[in-house]
C-alpha cells in the first residue's frame, strides 16, 4: 500500500489569504523535499502565481510522494494544519506489489487495512515533526538540525534494521536492473576483457590505494564495463566483496544543485534515503563508481575550496565528488573512476595512491568481427574494412566500439550502391559527409525547417564542444527559442538521443566524433535570417574560432583538435555546395581569410605559427588545392618528418600546391619503408611504379615527384633519414631528372651507407647543383663514393662551386690522391670542406700539391680536425703562397706555436691572398702570438683572426700591440675561451656554412683551459680598441673579464672612434652602473652591438664555406 494525495491541494491553498499566500511561498524553498533540483524550479513563476495557479505549478513538479508532506511541513510552520482537516483527506489505496511505504517506511502485510493502522502512522509522523519544529526554518544551522532529526526519526521508525537493510539493498538492486539493460552480446568478449582488467575482482591481486581509474578515449566501454560491475552486484555476483553499489553518473550531475552526500548518493531513489544513512553510520563494504569525471569540473588541489567532511552539510557536487576522492568522506569505500586520459595527472594529485587500467577499446581482430556482424557479406565487410584501414585517422576511430559503429553505418549505403569505399574514406570528413547526404537526401520535413534545426544543433554541439560535455536540456533550446520538434530529424536519424532515465529531459549526442563535427559546422553556417558577420552570431559560451587550434586548449579539452581537423574538412567548396543542396542551409566561407591569412595586427600568417606537421594535416582534410595553394602560398622553408603512412600522404599530397617554396629538409623515420624490398625494387624499375598504389612505397615516389618538380625549389636537405633500396633509387632518378632544379643538397647521416654513392651516381651530369654537402660515417663504401664523386667532378656538364665531405674516416692515402685530381679537373669548384676526415699529414701533402696546379680554383678551404700537426705546416706555407686561397680553417689540429710560426712565413709573403684564418683550439699559447703579432704589424692580407680555445694568455699584449698600431688591416678577432671539449662545426646545415651568423657549439663534458684572459689584461685591450680603427668585430666569449675589466674596455670604447660594430663579451648588465655605461656607449656608437654570451654556447663568425650565391 502506498499514501496517494487526494486532496484538492487547489481548494487548500485558495483558502489562503494574500499575506498567507506569500508566508506559504516564502516556506516552500526552504522545506522542499529532498531529492527535488531547486535549480531547475520555476521560481519566477512561484512569485507571481495566485493559488490555483501555485497548486498546478506544484503538482506538476513535485512527486507525488513528497507533495503532501511538504504541505503538511509549511502549514505546520504557519501553525495551520486544520487547513487539511476541511479538505479531503488522503485514502489508502491497494497498491502492494513490494513497495515501501515512504512515510515512516512501515510494512503492510495483506490484511492490515484498517484505519487503525493509518491513525498511528499520522500519529507518529506528527511526533516527528513536533520534534524537529524550529523556531526560525530560515537559519542554516536550525535547517540543518531539522534535517539531522527528520533522518532520526526515520531511523526509529524503522521496525528491524537488518531486515531493513537487506529489503534496501534488494529495492536498490531491483532498480539498478531496470536501469541499465546491458544489450551486447556480440561484444560480450570485449567486456569481459575489460572487466577482467579490475584488479579488486581478482583475488590474487591486492589492490595498492583505494580507487582504480578506468582510461580511454570516449566511446571505448568505460561505461558498459562500470554498468556491466552494477548488475553483476545487483545479481548478487560481487555481493560477497560489496554490501552497497552506488553508481553516480557526472554527466547527470553536473546539471545537480548543490545536496548533501546523502542526497547525492540517493538522488535516483530517494525512497532509500534514511537506508543511505545507516550505511554512513555504520560503514559497510561499499563501491562507488564515478562514472565520466572528465564530464564535470573538479576543484583542484591547491584550490582554496574547503573540503566537506560532515555527509549531512549541503555543498556544490563538484566539492562532493572531490571529497569522494580525497578521502574526507566515505574513506573506507572502494572508488571505481571512469575516465578520458586528459583527466590524469589531476586525478593522480588528488587521489594519491590509484591504480591506472586503460580501456584500449577494439583490437584489430575485433574490429574485423564487428564488420563482419554488421555487413554479413564477407566480401562487403572486407573491402570496407581495407577502406578504412588506409586513412589511420579512421583506422584510430574503428579501435573506438562505438565509433567503429558508426563507420559502419556510414560505409552501409556506399556499399550496398557498389561504389568505392576507399572514395568515401579519403578523410574522417569526407566519410561523415556521406553519411549526412545519405541519411538526409529525403527529409520528411521542409528544407527550412531541416535547415533551422541543423543550425540548432550545431549550435548545441560547439557550446558542448567548449563546455566538455554531450548533453544539452530542454532549457537549453528554449533559450535559443527553438521547439523541440526541430530536433525529431536527427533524433530519428539516431545522431542524438533522448535520456528518458534523468528526472528532467535531456539530450545527448551519441558519438563523440559528430558532435566534433557538428561544432566545426558551426563556424561555418550562416544564419538563415542573415543576421551576424556572415556566419552563426558568437556565442557566450563558443570561443573563438583561433582556440580551435591552441595547444594549450588541446591540453584541457583534446576534442578541440578533432574539430579543428573537422573545421578545415568543411573548408572545401564543393562540400559546402553538397551541404548547402542537402539541408537548404547557407555556407560562408569567409572564415577561410581568418584562418588562412593575417590578423589585424598580425605580422606572420597564423598557419605559419603553427606546427607544420599539423597544418599539413589539417590542408590534407580540406582535399581543396585551392585552399591549399592558399595557406601554403606563404612558406619558403619546410621541414618534413616523415613517421608514418600518413605522413607521407599529407606532406606528398601539399608539396604538390607550394610553388613558393625555396627550401625543404626531409627526414624519414626508421621502419617507414620497408627494407628488404628486393622484389618491389625490381618491379619499379620494370614498370616505373609499385605493386601497391596505396604503399608507403608508391606515396614515397609522389613525395619524391612533389619534391623535384617544384621549379623554385633550391635547396634540398635529407638528414637523419633511414631508407631502402627501392626509396633510394626512386629519390635518385628524380634528382637527375631535368625537371629538378635544386642548386643545393644536403644529404646528412643517412642508413644505410650505401646511400650515399647511390645518391652520387644520381647528380653526376647534373647541371644546376652548384652546392653539395655529404656528412656521416662512412666506412665501407668510402671508395665507391670517392670515385662517384670524382666522376662528377669531371663530367663536363658539373658546375658544382662547394663541396663538402664529412667523415670518409678509412679511405687510404691512394684514393684521396685520386679525388684530389678531380678536384684539380673541376674549374668550378671553389669552395672544399674536408672536416673530420682522417687525412693526416700526408694526405695534406698530397691536396697541397692539388692546389698549387695552375688550373686549381679552390678558394675555401677546411681541414678542421684531420689529424694534422706542425710537420704538414711547411708545405701549406707554400701552398699560401701559391694557390688562390683566401679563406683557410686549420682549427682543431695540433699545431702548437712552432707549427704557427712557420704559417706566418708563409702568411708574410707578399704573394699571399688569405683574408680568413681559423687556428681555433690549436694547442697555441703565447710564444705563438710573438709571430702573429709581427704578422699583422707588416699589413698582410689578414683580415679575419680567430683564436678562440687556445690558452695565450699573456700573449694578448703582443696582439693588442699589433691593433694599436696602424699597419693592421685586421676586421674580425676571435679570442673566446675553451669552455668544454666542443667540436664547433662551421657548416651544420646546409646554406649556412659557418655563416656570418652564429653556430652554437655545445660544451662537452670534460673542462679545457680557455684564452685565460683576466681583467690583468683588460687595460691593454681598451687602450687597443680606443687607437684601432679598423677592427669590425670582437669576441671576447667567456673570457671572466669581471666588472673592473668590462668597466675599462667600455670606458675606452666611449671616448674613441672605433670602428667596432660588434662586441661580444661575458658581463652583469643588473647593476645601475653598468647599464648607465652601456647606454653612454650605445649613445656615442649607435651602430655598435654588444652582445652578452651566456655560458653554454660559443658563437662562430667565420663565413668560410658559405652556400649562399
Amino acid at each position: 500500500m502506498s499514501l496517494k494525495p487526494q486532496y484538492n491541494l487547489k481548494n487548500l491553498l485558495d483558502k489562503l489569504d494574500h499575506e498567507e499566500l506569500r508566508t506559504f511561498k516564502s516556506l516552500l524553498k526552504p522545506l522542499m523535499e529532498p531529492g527535488v533540483d531547486l535549480r531547475i524550479f520555476p521560481w519566477d513563476e512561484v512569485e507571481e502565481a495566485s493559488g490555483s495557479k501555485l497548486a498546478e505549478i506544484l503538482e506538476d513538479r513535485l512527486p507525488r510522494a513528497s507533495l503532501r508532506k511538504t504541505i503538511w511541513s509549511i502549514l505546520e510552520k504557519m501553525e495551520l494544519p486544520q487547513i487539511l482537516e476541511d479538505v479531503e483527506t488522503p485514502v489508502i489505496e491497494e497498491q502492494m506489489q513490494g513497495e515501501e511505504l515512504k512515510c515512516g517506511e512501515i510494512e503492510k502485510s495483506e490484511d492490515v487495512e484498517t484505519p487503525v493502522i493509518e491513525e498511528q502512522m499520522q500519529r507518529e509522523e506528527l511526533k516527528c515533526r513536533e520534534m524537529k519544529k524550529p523556531e526560525d526554518v530560515e537559519t542554516p544551522v536550525i535547517a540543518e538540525q531539522m534535517q539531522r532529526e527528520e533522518l532520526k526519526c526515520r531511523e526509529m521508525e524503522k521496525p528491524d534494521n537488518t531486515e531493513g537493510q537487506s529489503d534496501a539493498r534488494d529495492s536498490l538492486a531491483r532498480f539498478w536492473k531496470s536501469r541499465f539493460c546491458l544489450d551486447h552480446t556480440y561484444l560480450s568478449g570485449v567486456i569481459e576483457r575489460n572487466r577482467n582488467l579490475i584488479p579488486f575482482l581478482d583475488p590474487q591481486v591486492v589492490l595498492r590505494g583505494r580507487a582504480v581509474v578506468l582510461h580511454g578515449p570516449p566511446g571505448a566501454g568505460k561505461t558498459t564495463v562500470a554498468r556491466k560491475l552494477v548488475l553483476e552486484w545487483a545479481d548478487g555476483s560481487l555481493a560477497h566483496l560489496f554490501s552497497w553499489v552506488f553508481y553516480l553518473s557526472c554527466r547527470e550531475l553536473a546539471q545537480m544543485a548543490p545536496c548533501t552526500l546523502v542526497e547525492l548518493l540517493s538522488h535516483e531513489f530517494p525512497e532509500l534515503e534514511s537506508d543511505v544513512v545507516q550505511f554512513l553510520e555504520e560503514p559497510q563494504e561499499a563501491l562507488i563508481i564515478i562514472d565520466g569525471l572528465e564530464k564535470i569540473s573538479i576543484p583542484r588541489l591547491d584550490s582554496r575550496i574547503d573540503l566537506c567532511m560532515d555527509w549531512l552539510e549541503e555543498n556544490p557536487v563538484p566539492v562532493l565528488l572531490s571529497s569522494l576522492l580525497q578521502g574526507t568522506l566515505v574513506p573506507n569505500a572502494t572508488l571505481l573512476i571512469t575516465t578520458t586520459p586528459s583527466t590524469l595527472r589531476e586525478l593522480i594529485t588528488l587521489v594519491g595512491q590509484v591504480q591506472f587500467c586503460s580501456i584500449p577499446g577494439f583490437s584489430e581482430a575485433d574490429t574485423q568481427e564487428f564488420f563482419l556482424r554488421h555487413f554479413r557479406d564477407q566480401a562487403q565487410a572486407q573491402r570496407a574494412l581495407e577502406a578504412v584501414q588506409s586513412n589511420e585517422a579512421l583506422l584510430a576511430m574503428s579501435q573506438v566500439p562505438s565509433t567503429c559503429r558508426l563507420l559502419c553505418t556510414c560505409l552501409e549505403p556506399v556499399m550496398e550502391r557498389g561504389e568505392d569505399p576507399t572514395t568515401a574514406c579519403q578523410t574522417p570528413t569526407a566519410l561523415l559527409l556521406h553519411c549526412f547526404q545519405d541519411q538526409f537526401c529525403h527529409p520528411r520535413s521542409c528544407p527550412s525547417a531541416l535547415a533551422c534545426g541543423l543550425e540548432t544543433l550545431c549550435r548545441l554541439a560547439a557550446q558542448g564542444l567548449w563546455a566538455q560535455t554531450s548533453v544539452f536540456y530542454l532549457e537549453d533550446l528554449e533559450k535559443l527559442g527553438v521547439e523541440e520538434i526541430s530536433l525529431h530529424p536527427f533524433l530519428d536519424k539516431c545522431l542524438i538521443q533522448k535520456d528518458l532515465n534523468y528526472r528532467y529531459c535531456s539530450y545527448s549526442f551519441i558519438y563523440p566524433v559528430l558532435q566534433q563535427f557538428l561544432a566545426a559546422l558551426f563556424y561555418v553556417l550562416k544564419p538563415q535570417d542573415g543576421e551576424g558577420r556572415g556566419r552563426q552570431p558568437w556565442d557566450d559560451n563558443i570561443e573563438d574560432v583561433r582556440k580551435l587550434f591552441s595547444r594549450e586548449a588541446w591540453l584541457r579539452n583534446p576534442d578541440l583538435a578533432h574539430a579543428g581537423h573537422y573545421l578545415f574538412g568543411l573548408l572545401n567548396r564543393k562540400r559546402a555546395q553538397e551541404l548547402e543542396a542537402t539541408f537548404g542551409c547557407h555556407i560562408d566561407l569567409e572564415i577561410r581569410r581568418e584562418l588562412l591569412g593575417c590578423g589585424a595586427e598580425e605580422s606572420r600568417p597564423f598557419l605559419l605559427r603553427m606546427e607544420q606537421s599539423e597544418v599539413f594535416s589539417w590542408l590534407y582534410e580540406s582535399q581543396d588545392e585551392e585552399v591549399v595553394r592558399e595557406a601554403l602560398a606563404p612558406f619558403e622553408e619546410m621541414s618534413v618528418i616523415l613517421k608514418s603512412r600518413q605522413d607521407l600522404l599529407h606532406s606528398s599530397f601539399c608539396l604538390k600546391h607550394c610553388p613558393g617554396l625555396h627550401k625543404l629538409t626531409v627526414q624519414v623515420a626508421r621502419g617507414l619503408l620497408p627494407e628488404n624490398d628486393e622484389a618491389q625494387l625490381s618491379f619499379y624499375l620494370k614498370h616505373g611504379r609499385f605493386q601497391s598504389d596505396s604503399s608507403c612505397l608508391s606515396l614515397w615516389l609522389d613525395l619524391c615527384s612533389s619534391m623535384c618538380s617544384n621549379p623554385n625549389l633550391s635547396t634540398l636537405s635529407i638528414n637523419q633519414s633511414f631508407l631502402s633500396s627501392s626509396s633510394v633509387q626512386v629519390l635518385s632518378q628524380h634528382l637527375s631528372s631535368e625537371t629538378c632544379r635544386v642548386n643545393k643538397v644536403l644529404i646528412q647521416y643517412l642508413t644505410p651507407e650505401f646511400i650515399y654513392p647511390v645518391l652520387c651516381l644520381g647528380l653526376i651530369g647534373k647541371r644546376s647543383l652548384t652546392h653539395l654537402a655529404l656528412e656521416g660515417r662512412i666506412q665501407e663504401d668510402q671508395a665507391r663514393m670517392l670515385l662517384m664523386l670524382g666522376e662528377m667532378l669531371k663530367n663536363q656538364h658539373c658546375g658544382l662551386q662547394s663541396l663538402r665531405l664529412g667523415t670518409c674516416c678509412n679511405a687510404t692515402p691512394q684514393q684521396w690522391a685520386d679525388f684530389f685530381l678531380a678536384v684539380q679537373a673541376s674549374p668550378s669548384l671553389t669552395a672544399l670542406d674536408l672536416t673530420d676526415n682522417k687525412i693526416l699529414d700526408q694526405g695534406s701533402m698530397l691536396l697541397c700539391e692539388t692546389l698549387m696546379q695552375p688550373l686549381c680554383s679552390i678558394q675555401k678551404l677546411s681541414l678542421e680536425n684531420c689529424q694534422l700537426t706542425q710537420a704538414c705546416c711547411k708545405k701549406l706555407a707554400s701552398t699560401l703562397i701559391i694557390s688562390q686561397l683566401t679563406h683557410l680553417s686549420l682549427a682543431n689540429n695540433d699545431l702548437g706555436d712552432e707549427g704557427v710560426k712557420i704559417l706566418c712565413e708563409g702568411l708574410n709573403h707578399p704573394d699571399c691572398q688569405l683574408q680568413s684564418l681559423v687556428l681555433r683550439r690549436c694547442n697555441i699559447r703565447k710564444d705563438g702570438c710573438r709571430p702573429l703579432s709581427r704578422l699583422l704589424q707588416t699589413g698582410c692580407s689578414l683580415t679575419s683572426l680567430d683564436l678562440s680555445m687556445n690558452f695565450i694568455d699573456s700573449g694578448l699584449w703582443m696582439l693588442c700591440d699589433a691593433l694599436r698600431r696602424g699597419n693592421s688591416m685586421l676586421r674580425t678577432l676571435g679570442l673566446a675561451p675553451m669552455i668544454g671539449k666542443q667540436r664547433l662545426t662551421l657548416y651544420p646545415v646546409l646554406g649556412e656554412f659557418g655563416g656570418q651568423g652564429q653556430t652554437p657549439g655545445k660544451a662537452g663534458p670534460h673542462r679545457l683551459w680557455g684564452c685565460a684572459i683576466s681583467p690583468l689584461y683588460c687595460q691593454e685591450l681598451a687602450m687597443a680598441l680606443h687607437d684601432n680603427q679598423e677592427l669590425h668585430m670582437l669576441d671576447l666569449g667567456q673570457n671572466n673579464l669581471g666588472k673592473t675589466g668590462v668597466q675599462v674596455i667600455l670606458e675606452a670604447l666611449k671616448t674613441s672612434r672605433t670602428s667596432l660594430k660588434t662586441l661580444r663579451l661575458k658581463m652583469d648588465e643588473s647593476s645601475e652602473k653598468m647599464q648607465n655605461l652601456l647606454q653612454e656607449v650605445k649613445k656615442h656608437h649607435p651602430g655598435l652591438v654588444i652582445e652578452e654570451v651566456t655560458s653554454s654556447t660559443v658563437l662562430s663568425y667565420w663565413d668560410f664555406f658559405s652556400l649562399s650565391p
